[in-house]
């Protein structure tokens, strides 16, 4: 059974474009200004003949010559700033659009899934990240869950060069999911697994081995997984 617009609008979650992005370069664009806004004021006492916008808007060194680190500190917040307010507002207005091409997806070739743990973590860039195998179409859970823990169980024994080749491995595409294949024998080779999504049991799949969406699901949804 699948999950109506409404329910898949409620509990999915469909990744926005820009958010990501905006929040690191905005947080960072807005801490230059108010560095370049704190610098300016505390010049006034040094300059009391020119005004806070003067000494705002100042892009040349001691030596009179332009600095190109003055240019960036004065003109990237004011100039990019805006230019990330627009594209967070375009995202905004385009996200529901999103969210309904992907229910489409969803509807075409894509089910609810249960996170089945195996165990084990992988290093991803600085961070952990925890391993699951997803239940699908013809795959329960209860079914893979016996199998999880024996792949959890073999590769938390194997030799440390062969534990580090197999975490690289792994690695490299838990982010976006993939077929078990070689690297987890004791499950059948199309069974998908990826880093765990959210803080439910639950995710959505969409797509097959050629292009895969694993999509997080914000609260145990009233479908039960396929």
């Amino acid at each position: 059974m699948k999950m109506t617009l409404d329910e898949f609008r409620r509990i999915a979650v469909v990744p926005r474009k820009v958010a990501g992005f905006a929040t690191v370069a905005g947080s960072i664009l807005l801490l230059l200004l108010l560095y370049n806004v704190r610098s300016a004021w505390d010049s006034m006492d040094q300059n009391p003949w020119a005004s806070f916008w003067d000494l705002f808007w100042v892009t040349t060194g001691t030596n009179g010559a332009t600095n190109p680190v003055l240019v960036a500190l004065v003109w990237g917040p004011v100039v990019l700033l805006p230019i990330i307010l627009v594209l967070v507002v375009v995202d905004l207005l385009t996200h529901e659009g999103r969210v309904d091409k992907t229910y489409q997806r969803y509807l075409q070739d894509g089910w609810l899934a249960e996170q089945v743990p195996t165990g084990l973590q992988v290093q991803v860039g600085r961070a952990k990240v925890e391993v699951v195998v997803l239940s699908g179409p013809g795959q329960p859970a209860a079914q893979l869950a016996e199998s999880a823990a024996r792949v959890g169980a073999r590769v938390s024994a194997l030799p440390k060069k062969e534990r580090r080749a197999w975490d690289a491995a792994v690695g490299r595409q838990i982010q976006t999911g993939f077929p078990v294949g070689e690297l987890m024998p004791e499950l059948p080779p199309m069974v998908f697994a990826c880093a765990r999504q959210g803080k439910t049991p639950f995710a959505v799949v969409i797509g097959d081995a050629a292009g895969t969406t694993i999509l997080a699901v914000k609260e145990t949804p009233a479908v039960a997984p396929a």
